[in-house]
């Protein structure tokens, strides 16, 4: 009985690790594709950053989440619903900001370095296929991070 209680704990410790790195590659990423899209002057780049923003936002409630529910699970529901608002507030009010740069993009349109725009793309396809493999196997055995790893291929 000690050895299934050793291999939950060993199953906890492995997805706490394996959303700890999601959330750095794409936070990482978030932020290399900050300076990119404020480099390139790429308003693609500007709103793919508060997408990697949400996605860096709903590591955090899951981590949060993982945590909680491996002291009791009483709570995690709710943390998951905060989470939830916050995170479509967030999402909502940066949307908000993209369509403003937009707006005026169109009023008084700019060179846009496609060169940067381009190898800042394919960097963040190539992280968010590593996130996909990173994820994969630990979806099959957690809901938690079954949850993530649909966010991500979607």
């Amino acid at each position: 009985m000690d050895s299934c209680r050793d291999c939950d704990h060993e199953h906890y410790v492995e997805n706490l690790r394996v959303l700890w790195i999601a959330f750095l590659v794409t936070a990482a990423f978030g932020i290399v594709e900050l300076g990119g899209s404020i480099v390139s002057g790429s308003t693609a780049l500007l709103a793919d950053v508060g997408h990697m923003a949400t996605h860096a936002l709903s590591y955090v409630i899951s981590i949060g989440t993982a945590v909680r529910s491996g002291r009791a699970l009483a709570g995690s529901t709710r943390v998951k619903m905060w989470g939830g608002l916050v995170n479509t507030i967030f999402f909502t009010v940066f949307a908000c900001y993209v369509l403003w740069e937009a707006y005026l993009l169109y009023r008084s349109p700019r060179e846009i370095l496609s060169g940067v725009m381009l190898v800042v793309a394919i960097v963040g396809f190539l992280a968010n296929a590593y996130t996909v493999k990173l994820l994969r196997h630990p979806a099959k055995h957690d809901e938690n991070i079954r949850g993530q790893y649909r966010h991500v291929v979607a």
